[in-house]
């Protein structure tokens, strides 16, 4: 972002060694081609500054980051590592948290989130439900959404409902009953995204990666496993079930 926005030179330090660094491995990887510098494992201790001016931050390099049993982080720090990054613009993200109304008269856990029946997804008060990063935290969009189906699916039970809230997009087909190796299947390789040059994205928010055009899609098509077909095997039947 600070990119996009015309910053020419951007460091971005964590605790976290790179391979543990809470972010998807191609975006840390576009991040890179876009110019951005990655600082993993290193643990700020304070702000440079002259004459009221900023001149940059002070880090140690971490030998080892995990979090204690109240969610506290933990730090080991590797000695006579001291250094400082020069910067004229800081940025801390420290993380986010809901910000939940008090008047909402809901119960929240230590952490600031939500405190939820992890069966039914109800809350304290009755008649309301929860989903999402509210309650789970900082998570990927894809648990949000499974998240929110699942609250969905809870409320239309409360309400009387079955809890099927599925919708039949595109004509139903019934799958051939078929499980067993197919020729190359191993061999088939995934479909190459197609992305933006880095200097052309930078200048925008635009989207990076291009769709797939139809031979690509056809292509990821086959390679599909088809788990689907293993709930409709015959179950086994035991002398009991006669």
């Amino acid at each position: 972002v600070a990119r996009r926005l015309g910053a020419e030179q951007v460091f971005i330090a964590c605790l976290e060694c790179r391979a543990d660094m809470p972010a998807a491995c191609d975006e840390i990887y576009q991040g890179e081609e876009e110019g951005v510098t990655i600082l993993p494992g290193r643990t700020f201790t304070r702000i440079v500054h002259a004459e009221g001016k900023l001149q940059g931050v002070e880090f140690l390099d971490v030998e080892s980051f995990c979090l204690d049993g109240e969610c506290g982080p933990e730090i080991k720090t590797v000695e006579g590592s001291r250094q400082i990054q020069a910067a004229d613009t800081v940025i801390f993200a420290v993380g986010q948290r809901p910000d939940i109304p008090e008047g909402f008269g809901l119960d929240l856990t230590e952490t600031g989130l939500i405190e939820l029946d992890p069966y039914m997804l109800s809350t304290s008060r009755e008649e309301v439900f929860a989903a999402g990063d509210a309650v789970s935290g900082t998570a990927s969009v894809i648990k949000a959404i499974a998240s929110g189906r699942k609250a969905a699916i809870a409320v239309d039970k409360f309400l009387g409902g079955s809890g099927k809230i599925d919708e039949i997009l595109v004509p139903v087909t019934s799958p051939e009953k078929w499980l067993g190796p197919g020729k190359g299947f191993a061999g088939l390789s995934r479909c190459e995204e197609t992305c933006l040059l880095p200097e052309d994205r930078v200048r925008s928010f635009c989207k990076v990666v291009d769709d797939m055009d139809e031979p690509d899609a056809v292509g990821e098509a086959t390679r599909c496993l088809r788990c689907d077909l293993r709930l409709k095997m015959t179950p086994v039947k035991f002398w009991g079930n006669y």
